[in-house]
């Protein structure tokens, strides 16, 4: 029988996490599949009461933790044959599970550390979810705070499209309609095998959301594993339930960043982005045009590109 260890962090709206785990527990009743399951509260709310099906272990943060360190904590108490990593924003569709343990258990994909199932949007509209590793260049994006703004989202939509089949897997905005081998993916639901997470060792735990799973895959290639899109399973991603818009978050994100870069890549490639990071922040908080909270973003942002170090 496959036991399948689950670690699901449940944020502002306890309501989330309930959705996500009768999801769940109903997916695995319909299979041989045996739960158990971790449950990290990171805010005061109390657990939600639910019918659990399964071995359910809650924690409850005294205060909110990161992305890494919380999932961190759920693996360090034991992974099983597969382990899933899941937002608690998530609802797991009929069959799911089987299928991705079917997938990861098929030769052909012996080497496949991870995989990333489709995502949906609650309307049923597919959710980019594939990456490639970034280059500088395109880091330099998100360090400029420029990566979200029309014109650059229209760039980059319309570089996918001239160049078709070679996007495919390596942005949000290619076709997600094919089993793909992939740099890395969005960490809202994610499959990997116990084996993969014991031989490269939990994530780095460098903030509170964003950028640690890009390590961790570039980390699980080194070791000769692979991270792989299968649009034979689904889940609904409801989104933005995390991060949302918070200009402060985005901001862990690039630490996230840093933190890759200053392990993959170039000797200044990390003073390249804080140089850029720096710059940004100074012309935002010489603007008049911007938000209180806009504003704050900036101040830290401009912090942030003084005093970053490797953990």
């Amino acid at each position: 029988m496959t036991t399948l260890t689950v670690s699901v962090v449940s944020g502002r709206d306890p309501a989330l996490v309930e959705q996500f785990l009768r999801s769940l527990w109903c997916d695995a009743r319909r299979s041989s599949i045996t739960l158990r399951t971790t449950v990290v509260m990171n805010a005061p709310d109390e657990f939600p009461i639910v019918e659990a099906w399964g071995e359910v272990d809650v924690i409850r943060n005294a205060e909110p933790q990161g992305f890494a360190h919380n999932h961190n904590v759920a693996i360090a108490r034991g992974v099983g044959d597969f382990h899933l990593l899941s937002n608690d924003d998530v609802v797991v569709h009929e069959g799911t599970l089987e299928r991705l343990i079917a997938f990861l258990n098929d030769p052909a994909n012996a080497r496949v550390g991870a995989v990333c199932p489709q995502l949906t949007e609650p309307d049923g509209t597919i959710q980019g979810s594939t990456y490639a590793f970034p280059s500088l260049a395109r880091a330099m994006l998100p360090a400029a705070g420029i990566r979200r703004t029309r014109i650059v989202d229209r760039i980059v939509r319309r570089g996918v499209a001239m160049f078709g089949a070679s996007a495919r897997g390596r942005t949000v905005y290619a076709p997600h309609d094919e089993t793909l081998l992939v740099d890395t993916v969005r960490g809202a639901f994610v499959m990997m095998r116990g084996a993969t997470i014991r031989e490269i060792g939990p994530m780095d735990e460098v903030s509170l959301v964003g950028g640690e799973d890009l390590e961790w895959h570039r980390r699980m290639l080194d070791h000769g594993w692979r991270v792989a899109f299968y649009p034979g399973a689904s889940v609904t991603h409801i989104g933005r339930s995390t991060r949302g818009d918070d200009p402060v978050l985005h901001l862990e994100a690039l630490k996230g960043l840093f933190n890759y870069f200053h392990k993959y890549g170039r000797e200044n490639d990390v003073t390249a982005l804080r140089a850029v990071l720096g710059a940004s922040s100074v012309v935002r908080m010489a603007s008049g045009k911007v938000t209180k909270r806009d504003t704050e973003a900036a101040r830290k942002g401009w912090t942030l590109a003084r005093t970053w170090r490797p953990s």
